[in-house]
């Protein structure tokens, strides 16, 4: 039998992946194990979701959920959104100067990458 608890109270654990297809229960499964880590196991946590339904924030009593943890009332629990836009926009402020920043901003290749390209929450998930 595989048992949750050990693994969550593991120190070497360090990251856990929920995955699988729509609507098998991923986030609440996250949610659900983040909070035994930071109630039952004293680890500081963040659950990360790539859903915009903000199904997340709203199980956790979250009014808003963006690219900066929120902690979760007064516990070592923390939840985030990526927003792929934002998270794109962040690289390219943080790699170029201004000016090319803007000029990479208003390219429409880059507006459609930066919003639309398949997979990329997935992949800046990890």
């Amino acid at each position: 039998m595989f048992d949750v608890d050990a693994v969550l109270g593991d120190p070497r654990t360090r990251i856990i992946v929920c995955c699988g297809s729509g609507g098998v229960g991923k986030t609440t499964t996250a949610a659900a194990l983040a909070l035994r880590a930071a109630e039952h196991h004293g680890r500081r946590t963040v659950v990360l979701t790539i859903d915009p339904a903000r199904r997340l924030a709203q199980a956790l009593g979250l009014t808003e959920l963006d690219n900066t943890p929120r902690q979760v009332k007064d516990s070592q629990l923390h939840a985030m959104m990526l927003d792929m836009k934002r998270t794109f926009d962040e690289v390219v402020l943080t790699h170029t100067e201004p000016e090319r920043a803007k000029e990479i901003f208003a390219n429409p290749f880059y507006q459609a990458m930066s919003s639309t390209f398949s997979g990329t929450q997935e992949y800046m998930a990890m």
